[in-house]
């Protein structure tokens, strides 16, 4: 019988081992096929692989000075060129030490210049390395899943990623992916080091199989770094074995990891000096990370509004200078940078912790329900289908928590340990590049769900019983659980509460000083309200900084909510193309009611590029502007929020909720849109006839079928023209008489447009409509025509990163009214 069974157990391990060579195979051939077939834009710092050039090249493994680097490696680096033979350099190149990317992303672009050396220097050639990832990833996800699953299930899950475009879509973006492989492969590692019995033989390989992984994934990317203690914790105190037993072993496998670790990531270590984590750990504080967890903005403040490394830089350095009153210059990437804005970090934490509660559980509910809200809005339209899908995956994590518990206590609490923390780290930046491969996190869920199913079906009656002592264990899990959420949240909160009537009493009660209005210029649908420049600082200091109060009264003009942009005179370019100083107060959510009084305080900063000029409100809400102010002591304000507090704003929420998007969007008037901001129109122009337009020009993915525009498709760059018609121009003539608009509506089901003119090739300035954040509902478009001249209708692309585009236009074109008949509001 012992013959038998062990001919039984070799030949199940051989089919495996002959599962797994395939599923590697096909794997690699699956990634390999679809970077052959792309035509997209590929973004991973391109500009740094000169050190893998220089290695191809036989040049060393050095960086190149890219201020005197030749045309030929300039354009290749650029990727205005897809080649560079080694015969076109020249034989002397200016060496500089690794930029802190070079230094983080060492392995990486080891990998690619070894890879160059026997292929070729070409940007094509490195998609095996692409492919190899990609065959590493579904390695390690059958892997994982095989710990909580039999074969067939794993196999199925496994290649079910095969056919997840959102999953493999992000392959390209070479940087970025690179990080899967080895966080499965890793998690791989701890999940067998606490599931199979002791043995130290065993340990001992774990030990160095997790080393050599954590080793080299930490030089391909950084992040890893937080999963560097997990092998020793659990080994520890969270294998099968007590915390006395099996000492000597347990420490040498220890140390064999630690040591592995030291020796490959030796060029990683160097630079954890000069990091910016922290600085990174703020910009998820932004808008736009607070829309992608589903958050609804507090109604008395906002932080972080803009994803951009010029904005958190001068958040950190004004707080160097008016909170630590330092005067010296402050670097980015310096030593010094790093420990300042780990202080200011902690500092904002602290500040707002119900804030950080609620966005880490955000962050979970999301990392469980992703996959299948993607799936759902592939397969099915209806909104009620997402919402289900996401109740079941927080369901489905609930119930296998409990199955697992019922079979050990010690890997339930294991298990609900990763969930959380693989759940939560994300918040730290909550972007799709950032969390798409956790995606295994709810396959692994479910396909241990299914396991269990298939055993209870096809096992004895019986078999699967709950006993009482089973029972009292589960209660006492859940309760536990539940109880300590209920504490830290409810503690958060409260305390959250505290401290920001504290902080808003003192901002209610600053001392202030009024500043005069320069100047009023009306220009368009906007009034320019200039006023001085306040900040303090100098070039030296590298960042000024001041805290506008700006006071208004609804019940001038009645206007609800308002709307105002903050000026500065001129920019670096990158800081013009995100729009620093632009803050909508409607984006922040506050509903300002008639007759309140309401007083906004605005971080302003000044730079080396520019300085503060003023204000910018829509005219018809400019007399709700009463006064405009600076506080005269920053220092008392640490922490650089945009405050807004009506007359009542003691009574308002003072922390952030979980909702839903669909929930933050209710909070924006998204359903119509219309240009000039106070464009009235008559109720029934949406169901009136309009001219239509001949198209143009149209990329692929926009297509008509019976007099409607379909746009379903991941477009080549995020900006790029989806389609353009044919011109119409007006004169000054055909305006006196009637109003031309150029009218719109349909559907967005995922991602976003912009919608307007082109005036001799450009974008026509004050003619553009962003339709975002709006997923699953109809929208209806109005731009009037101000002035005469040849129009260009235009639909682009606006997407926070390169990602599939999905709506639908069921009207587009023009619509002549006579100015009596518009006497009604949409």
């Amino acid at each position: 019988m012992k013959k038998n069974l062990t001919k039984l157990c070799g030949y199940k391990i051989t089919v495996e081992i002959l599962i797994i060579i395939s599923l590697v195979i096909a794997s690699y051939f699956v990634g390999l096929r679809y970077m052959q077939n792309f035509h997209g834009k590929q973004e991973f710092y391109q500009d740094a692989f000169a050190p893998a050039v220089m290695l191809a090249c036989d040049r060393g493994f050095v960086a190149v000075d890219k201020k005197k680097s030749p045309a030929v490696l300039a354009d290749f680096l650029q990727t205005k060129t897809k080649a560079l033979s080694c015969s076109e350099l020249p034989k002397k190149l200016a060496i500089i030490p690794f930029s802190r990317y070079q230094n983080t992303e060492y392995y990486l672009l080891l990998s690619a210049g070894l890879l160059w050396k026997y292929t070729g220097v070409s940007w094509p050639n490195l998609y095996p390395l692409n492919a190899v990832l990609f065959a590493l990833t579904i390695l390690g996800i059958y892997a994982l899943l095989r710990l909580g699953s039999g074969i067939i299930i794993a196999l199925l899950v496994s290649t079910l990623f095969f056919k997840l475009s959102f999953y493999y879509g992000m392959l390209p973006q070479l940087r970025d992916y690179s990080i899967a492989p080895f966080i499965v492969l890793y998690l791989f590692v701890l999940g067998s080091l606490v599931k199979f019995p002791y043995k130290s033989w065993r340990t001992i390989g774990l030990a160095c199989l997790a080393g050599v992984i954590f080793g080299i994934g930490f030089g391909f990317r950084i992040d890893l770094l937080l999963f560097a203690p997990f092998f020793i914790l659990l080994l520890l105190f969270f294998t099968e074995t007590r915390i006395t037993d099996k000492l000597f072993s347990k420490s040498i496998a220890s140390v064999i990891y630690l040591i592995i670790i030291a020796v490959l990531g030796y060029p990683i270590f160097k630079m954890l000096g000069h990091n910016d984590l922290f600085h990174n750990a703020l910009q998820g504080f932004s808008t736009s990370h607070t829309y992608n967890l589903g958050i609804i903005p507090a109604p008395l403040y906002g932080y972080h509004y803009k994803y951009t490394d010029y904005f958190i830089h001068y958040i950190v350095i004004s707080y160097f200078n008016h909170v630590l009153h330092m005067s010296v210059p402050l670097h980015g990437g310096t030593p010094l940078y790093a420990k300042v804005s780990s202080q200011y970090f902690w500092h904002f934490v602290l500040t707002f912790p119900a804030d950080m509660v609620i966005r880490v559980l955000a962050s979970i509910y999301n990392i469980l329900s992703f996959p299948y809200v993607k799936l759902a809005n592939h397969l099915f339209v209806s909104l009620m289908a997402v919402s289900i899908m996401k109740y079941f995956a927080a369901i489905a994590a609930i119930s296998a928590i409990i199955i697992i518990c019922k079979i050990s206590f010690r890997i339930a609490l294991i298990v609900l340990f990763f969930l959380f923390f693989l759940g939560a780290y994300p918040v730290v930046q909550y972007e799709y590049r950032h969390m798409f491969y956790l995606a295994f996190v709810p396959f692994w869920i479910a396909a241990f769900l299914l396991q269990c199913g298939y055993n209870v079906i096809f096992s004895p009656k019986g078999t699967y019983s709950v006993t009482q002592t089973e029972w009292r264990r589960i209660i006492i899990f859940v309760a536990t659980f539940g109880g300590l959420l209920l504490i830290v949240l409810g503690g958060a909160i409260g305390y959250q509460n505290y401290s920001l009537t504290k902080l808003f009493n003192k901002y209610e009660h600053a001392k202030v000083q009024r500043l005069p209005v320069l100047n009023k210029i009306k220009n368009n649908n906007y009034t320019f309200i200039k006023l001085p420049n306040f900040t303090t600082g100098s070039k030296a200091q590298g960042v000024g900084y001041g805290i506008l109060a700006v006071t208004f009264n609804q019940r001038l003009c009645n206007r609800n909510p308002l709307y105002m942009r903050v000026k500065y005179d001129t920019w670096p370019p990158a800081d013009k193309y995100y729009g620093l100083y632009e803050y909508n107060l409607m984006t922040h959510t506050v509903r300002l009611k008639a007759s309140k009084i309401t007083k906004v305080f605005i971080p302003i900063y000044l730079n080396a590029g520019g300085k503060f000029i003023g204000i910018d409100i829509p005219n018809d809400e400019s007399k709700c502007f009463v006064r405009a102010e600076k506080i005269v002591d920053t220092s008392q304000f640490p922490i650089e929020v945009i405050v807004k507090l009506p007359s009542n704003w003691r009574q308002l929420t003072k922390h952030q909720s979980i909702g839903s998007r669909a929930s933050f969007e209710l909070q924006l008037p998204k359903t119509f849109y219309v240009l000039p901001s106070n464009l009235k129109l008559p109720k029934t122009v949406w169901q009136q006839k309009l001219q239509t337009m001949k198209l143009h020009f149209n990329t692929k993915i926009f297509q008509q079928r019976e007099n409607k525009y379909f746009i379903d498709g991941k477009p080549k760059s995020r900006f790029d023209y989806i389609a353009l018609f044919t011109p119409i121009n007006i004169t000054s003539a055909e305006l006196a008489k009637a109003n031309y608009y150029l009218v719109a509506q349909g559907k967005l089901y995922q991602g976003g447009f912009t919608i307007g003119f082109l005036l001799d090739k450009r974008w026509l300035a004050n003619s553009m409509l962003n339709i975002k954040y709006h997923h699953g509902r109809d929208f209806y478009i109005a731009i009037k025509i101000t002035k005469p001249g040849k129009y260009t209708p235009v639909i682009a692309n606006n997407l926070d990163r390169l990602g599939r585009n999905n709506f639908v236009i069921d009207k587009i074109g023009w619509l002549k009214e006579n100015e009596k008949n518009h006497n009604a509001t949409s």
